[in-house]
Order: C-alpha cells, then sequence, then structure tokens
C-alpha cells in the first residue's frame, strides 16, 4: 500500500549522528527481547502531512505544484530526546522528539495545511520515527520501557536547518520524491 506525504529529510551527516545516538535505546528492546522494526537511516525524517495511501493524478499535481511553490525561512531543529508511545493508544512508536524548530514547524504545518488543501485529524507532533514495535506491548511491558527510554539522553546535540519540503510516495520499503 502507497502512503503519500510531505516530509523533511535531515541531510546524511545528521541522519548518521541520528543512527549513532538510537544505539542505546536499541539495546533496551533487544535486552527485553522485544522485536522492532528500525527505519533505515537515509528514511529518517519528519512528516508533516500525510495526504492519503492512493490519491488521484490530479490531486498529485495539485499538491506538487503548490509545494514547488511553497516557501519559508529555514528552520532550526534540535533533536531533544527519545520517546517510546506516541500515546497509550499508539505504544509501538520509537521516535525522537523535537525541541528547538518544533513551535515553528507545527506553524509550518498549518499553513501548508491551508495551502494544500490537505487536512489534518491529528495533532501535529513533531518528530523522527526511529521505529515501530512488532507486537503489542502489555501494561508492564509498556510501563519498563518507558522508564529505561526516560534514562537515556542524546549524548552529542542533533541540530540541523531544515529547508526543504518533499512530497514523498512510500512503498513498503521504498521511498520517493514526487518532482
Amino acid at each position: 500500500m502507497k502512503n503519500y506525504f510531505l516530509g523533511i529529510f535531515p541531510d546524511i551527516e545528521v541522519s548518521k549522528k541520528i543512527a549513532k545516538s538510537a544505539i542505546e535505546i536499541r539495546k533496551i528492546f533487544a535486552s527485553q527481547g522485544i522485536n522492532v522494526k528500525w527505519v533505515e537511516p537515509e528514511k529518517y525524517h519528519l512528516s508533516l502531512l500525510f495526504i492519503g495511501h492512493e490519491i488521484s493524478f490530479f490531486r498529485k499535481l495539485l499538491i506538487k505544484n503548490r509545494v514547488s511553490k511553497y516557501s519559508f525561512d529555514p528552520i532550526n531543529i534540535e533533536i531533544s530526546g527519545y520517546k517510546a508511545g506516541i500515546s497509550n493508544r499508539y505504544r509501538e512508536l520509537i521516535f525522537l522528539t523535537v525541541g528547538q524548530g518544533a513551535d515553528q514547524l507545527r506553524e509550518l504545518v498549518t499553513d501548508l495545511s491551508k495551502k494544500t488543501g490537505v487536512k489534518r485529524d491529528q495533532v501535529f507532533i513533531p518528530h523522527i520515527t526511529l521505529g515501530r514495535v512488532g507486537k503489542d506491548l502489555t501494561d508492564q511491558e509498556y510501563s519498563n520501557i518507558l522508564t529505561e527510554v526516560k534514562e537515556i539522553t542524546i549524548p552529542d546535540p542533533i541540530i540541523w536547518q531544515a529547508q526543504t519540503i518533499n512530497f514523498v510516495v512510500s512503498d513498503l520499503d521504498k521511498y520517493s520524491l514526487i518532482v
């Protein structure tokens, strides 16, 4: 199944820093025997707007045109920490949170939504997904994971400047830019 979204990708060096910093969080899940499908470093991104699974040629063209004409001031983004579970309902997500730049990203998403006509049905939480847990976690497993994840700090600051919005289609493990 295809997924279409607007996103921001960090450069290769930032992706390498993210991958290096994620080693400790990977150890937590491995030590508890919890299978995780980890995101490959070249696919790390901030999803701004999810557009849909299948969209018409004309909608693709419209969004592509609006995104290509869209400009914004560069946003300085700093990764602030690790989290597991975006909510009690979505416990499977393992991600990095955004500190500096989060408010500007929220404003960007609101404006992009208006300019592209893509409606948001959820509150935007700026993050970079590191992986997804491959099973439903019990309350105890989730509690243990949360406790351990809170203790991990990012050893070296991960900061970069977001300057480009990409229109992306993902199909299983393959990402392609719509240009």
